[in-house]
């Protein structure tokens, strides 16, 4: 009812699918034409999915899952000054909590935080430690640390650091240099959405989807009742 009433042009991001309670919720708000300013994630599936494809389970196998992983992860960014919510949610959007996920390349992403080989060296993870839960936490937390140290410790600024998480430091560099050449001061993952057209006109560059899911999966693992989930708020577990 709100986004009805809301007069700016604004969109409303959906964790989940048409379907995903869609024709109650969104009825009136298809009626009031703004159906076309929802933009859907396809982050949630099924919660009862029985699949057992990785990306294609239930919410309650993947949250399950994520609760015996996400006190290690946790521990790891805190102890590296690093909020644990962003690591807990990182590694859910990297990898589902798969601590060995395949891939199809042999020289694809490694690991619970889906390292590239280069990252993953620079951080001193060897072969051997790509499946090390407790090496790969400890690994993204110094990255993330570094990121956050690049791009601002201010909480607006974080979305800078998971973007650059996600596509490169450097990539993320070159956009920031040109919004500030147009004028643009603003230092943070929105922003840059805000003008992608200007600044990088393939949304998929600008680490689309990947941000917003980061929130969403944060939103469903932080408040789990709210989707029908009996695992506690993952950043409250402790090992």
């Amino acid at each position: 009812k709100a986004f009805e009433l809301l007069p700016l042009p604004v969109n409303l991001v959906i964790a989940g699918k048409k379907g995903w309670k869609y024709r109650t919720i969104f009825k009136k708000i298809k009626m009031s034409g703004k159906a076309k300013q929802i933009k859907y994630l396809n982050y949630v599936e099924e919660k009862d999915s029985l699949s057992q494809k990785p990306f294609e389970e239930g919410l309650r196998v993947i949250y399950g899952r994520a609760s015996q992983y996400a006190p290690l992860v946790a521990e790891a960014f805190e102890s590296h000054k690093v909020p644990a919510a962003l690591g807990v949610y990182q590694a859910m959007v990297e990898s589902e909590y798969h601590d060995c996920p395949t891939n199809a390349h042999p020289n694809g992403p490694v690991g619970l935080f889906q390292f590239s080989r280069k990252t993953a060296a620079r951080y001193g993870l060897m072969p051997a430690d790509y499946c090390d839960v407790r090496k790969q936490s400890d690994a993204a937390a110094r990255h993330m640390s570094d990121l956050i140290s690049d791009f601002g410790s201010e909480k607006s600024s974080w979305t800078l650091a998971l973007l650059s998480f996600n596509i490169g430091a450097d990539g993320v560099r070159v956009y920031l240099r040109e919004m500030r050449s147009r004028g643009v001061t603003e230092r943070n993952y929105w922003t840059l959405l805000r003008d992608r057209k200007s600044v990088a006109p393939n949304a998929e560059e600008l680490g689309l989807p990947y941000v917003p899911r980061f929130f969403a999966a944060a939103v469903i693992g932080e408040s789990p009742a709210a989707f029908d989930l009996s695992t506690p708020p993952l950043t409250t577990l402790k090992q």
